[in-house]
């Protein structure tokens, strides 16, 4: 909870305990700099009862949106902290979120130079996952993934990189629309595919081609020719322009055309969002964890401070709230309101009758008012 409302290091836990309401609904809690460390120490170690916990939670039958992204990590006392991209030291939090909420269901830390691609079927048989539809991001495929997600009957739709072997798209080279089995409109913008079968098992590849980020790339590669760009030629604009726009996605998803494969690939962003807030929202760009078992209580404690935030979100969907009512602004208003002690009684202090409404709106009714 304190991490979520005061972005509090270790440090600084026990001073925003002592000035908050946490202080009397939940008196002589050690929270002193001393007492944090040896407390992350312990919970770190744990990783077998933080499994459970996560296993309890996860879903089954829904649709999970895996990625990892990389945080620095400052500490040379911890171990997973390796030399990645820019040459500086960090780890990798590998994490799979619920489609339908964004609620994040697993997490597992990783040392900062091992791919997503490699941790990722370790990740799966650890958590037990089975019975769900998977959607990863660029740089997960490879055969052994495919083959970890068939034996535990995942579906799947896995971007491939474009110069894939798995399919041959020479045929992109048609500058009509002859190779295109048909096209769709997402977003105001018209995109072409065609679905090319891999084996005899159910699984396919769909090619897209997305007219207007064509366009848009042909445009920028003519813009540094035009500018003297040294590696910027005709001859290269020539030789890859067919492939402008494309996009290729690889699943097993029998029940979805090519319109609902695209469309589940592209609710992805929401993942996004939900790293931008692990690292800005939560304050917590850098790790300053001195130990193994620091950085995993640090990515545990974060996991949590994230399914709060998201059920906060997804509370706010189902109430039908105004757009401009967001997980931070309702944390931002709570923030405003304090509990005073007026003749040995603690009242709520003067709060609007918008932020009063709010909050009764979201199921919360604040005492004394």
């Amino acid at each position: 909870m304190i991490r979520l409302m005061g972005r509090a290091s270790n440090a600084r836990m026990a001073r925003y305990y002592r000035g908050s309401w946490l202080s009397e609904a939940l008196p002589g809690l050690p929270l002193s700099e001393s007492s944090m460390t040896a407390f992350m120490r312990e919970l770190g170690s744990r990783r077998e009862a933080i499994m459970g916990f996560m296993r309890a939670g996860l879903p089954r039958g829904g649709t999970l949106l895996f990625d990892g992204t990389r945080v620095l990590c400052s500490s040379t006392g911890v171990a997973a902290a390796r030399y990645g991209a820019g040459g500086r030291r960090q780890l990798n939090v590998l994490t799979a979120f619920e489609a339908s909420t964004s609620r994040p269901v697993w997490y597992r830390l990783l040392p900062g130079n091992i791919a997503d691609v490699s941790a990722f079927r370790n990740a799966l048989e650890e958590s037990g996952m089975r019975d769900c539809t998977l959607i990863a991001d660029r740089g997960f495929y490879s055969k052994a993934n495919v083959g970890a997600m068939d034996r535990a009957a995942m579906r799947y739709v896995m971007p491939l990189k474009a110069n894939t072997r798995l399919v041959d798209t020479g045929f992109l080279e048609d500058e009509g629309s002859g190779w295109a089995d048909g096209f769709f409109e997402y977003h105001g913008r018209v995109i072409w595919h065609k679905r090319i079968a891999i084996g005899a098992h159910g699984k396919h590849v769909y090619v897209y081609r997305d007219s207007a980020k064509r366009a848009q790339m042909e445009a920028n590669a003519a813009r540094r020719i035009q500018a003297g760009y040294g590696d910027a030629t005709r001859e290269r604009l020539e030789a890859e322009r067919p492939r402008y726009g494309m996009s290729l996605l690889y699943t097993n998803l029998e029940d979805q055309d090519a319109q609902g494969v695209y469309h589940a690939y592209k609710s992805r962003w929401q993942i996004e969002e939900c790293f931008d807030y692990l690292k800005n929202g939560l304050d917590l760009g850098v790790v300053y964890q001195r130990t193994d078992e620091q950085a995993e209580a640090w990515a545990f404690l974060n996991h949590l401070s994230l399914t709060m935030y998201y059920s906060l979100y997804a509370k706010l969907r189902q109430t039908g709230l105004p757009a401009r009512y967001t997980p931070d602004s309702v944390i931002a208003i709570a923030r405003t309101i304090h509990r005073v002690n007026i003749n040995n009684t603690w009242r709520t202090s003067e709060t609007s009758k918008p932020d009063q409404q709010l909050y009764q709106t979201l199921g919360i009714t604040l005492p004394d008012l």
